[in-house]
Parts: C-alpha cells; structure tokens; sequence
C-alpha cells in the first residue's frame, strides 16, 4: 500500500525542491528528488482607459499586469485583433467602424 504525504500550506513563488527517503530496516535507504515551480498568480494593475476621439486622430490603449511569462491578446467585439498581442494597442487613425468595446485576455504561459 502506497503512503501519501500531501502539504497544505501554499508555498511562495519560485522553484522548490522536495525530498523523499525510502527506508527498510535492515536493507538501506534510497532518496529520491523533484522540483516543481511555483509561479506568481497573474493580476492586471491597470486597466485600460476608454477615450472619445474624432475620426483620423490617434489612441493608445494600455494594460499592465504582473506575473511571469504573461501573454496578450485584444478583441474587439470579442473576436481576437490580429497582431496586437501587446500590452498596448495603438490605432495610428480612427475611423466611426472602430467605435466598439475592446478587451484584452491577459495569460500566464
């Protein structure tokens, strides 16, 4: 029968290694190593602003976020906007069809 040692405490982020060791009275030991990483949840900081803006002027949208190895992605009407997998997204001139609501899925690899 298999014993299972469980630990309930959340350990803080970074790479922690556990150790086991097999013992049989009388026959020796063996030990055994693994690792595993801990990574930091992921928070957006700041949220993107709205802005009103004429036709044929420029906006800047920006997020921030902390976590490691974060990915973006903006939408716009909920479909993905090809190319802008940045922490901004800048429309160099608006026109009345960008008029929407935009998001952006912020990720942890």
């Amino acid at each position: 029968m298999a014993n299972v040692a469980t630990i309930t405490d959340t350990p803080s982020a970074g790479l922690h290694t556990y150790t086991v060791t097999a013992t049989r009275e009388g026959c020796g030991s063996n030990t055994a190593s693994t690792s595993v990483t801990v990574q930091a949840p992921t928070a957006i900081t700041g949220q993107p602003v709205s802005a009103t803006k004429c036709a044929g002027e420029s906006v800047t949208f920006s997020v921030s976020a902390t976590g490691d190895g974060l990915t973006y992605q903006w939408r716009k009407n909920g479909a993905n906007i090809p190319g802008a997998t940045g922490s901004s997204l800048a429309i160099a001139a608006v026109a009345v069809a960008d008029a929407s609501r935009s998001t952006t899925r912020v990720r942890f690899k």
